[in-house]
């Protein structure tokens, strides 16, 4: 599963969310993959890894707050939630909530 979001990054320093795992009654953590949030500043044509959250590590809505690297600070930049798949069979079962950048 994946989520994109195209935000102006130019003057961010951070970026903040909410993210839980474990939102269905028949979730099963121990397999689940991990969920990543990279950023693009091409359009999408490259990504690079920022934040790496692991199911058994956030099984309650987590806060978390990302340092905005140089080279995502542009006004073109795409965030962007993504899981790999382990195989066919996988459900994504996490969400994100309340996404907010900041400049501090």
């Amino acid at each position: 599963m994946t989520h994109s979001v195209f935000v102006g990054m130019l003057m961010c320093s951070v970026v903040q969310f909410y993210l839980k795992f474990g939102c269905s009654q028949q979730s099963n953590l121990s397999s689940s993959e991990p969920v990543l949030l990279r950023y693009s500043a091409d359009g999408g044509i490259h990504w690079s890894v920022i934040g790496r959250y692991e199911a058994d590590a956030l099984t309650a809505s987590t806060y978390i707050v990302v340092s905005v690297p140089y080279g995502a600070k542009t006004n073109s930049t795409r965030i962007h939630w993504w899981q790999p798949k382990s195989d066919q069979s996988h459900r994504a079962d996490w969400a994100i909530d309340q996404v907010i950048e900041l400049s501090v």
